[in-house]
């Protein structure tokens, strides 16, 4: 699955509870234009989720997860920089959240810039 969207534009993916079949990796970290985008699927719950990622990924500009379906875009203080962490929520599968939604993340300028999108 990987390698057909990969034709289309670089792919990061990480391994999700439902993904029992795939050998893909629990955690990633990319650089996209000198920034460090980490990605994990589950971020646990929500209550002690901002320092769990950041503990987790303590170097990273953007961390990446998903697991609960729900958009999250919260920006938190990190040794003394701001870190970004965002859940795009689910194109497909809302389950809780109000909408389906799709993250989209990019860079202008060296600017890192993320977005929801609902749809």
């Amino acid at each position: 699955m990987v390698e057909s969207v990969a034709r289309y534009a670089p792919v990061t993916a990480v391994k999700g509870n439902n993904d029992v079949d795939l050998e893909l990796p629990s955690t990633a970290l990319v650089q996209i234009d000198g920034h460090r985008i980490a990605v994990v699927h589950d971020s646990g719950a929500a209550a002690g989720r901002s320092t769990r990622l950041a503990d987790m990924f303590p170097d990273a500009d953007v961390v990446v997860f998903g697991q609960s379906h729900l958009p999250w875009d919260q920006q938190v203080e990190v040794a003394g920089r701001v870190q970004r962490h965002f859940n795009p929520g689910s194109p497909t599968q809302r389950r809780r959240a109000p909408t389906r939604s799709i993250g989209w993340i990019h860079t202008d300028d060296n600017l890192l810039r993320c977005r929801l999108e609902h749809l």
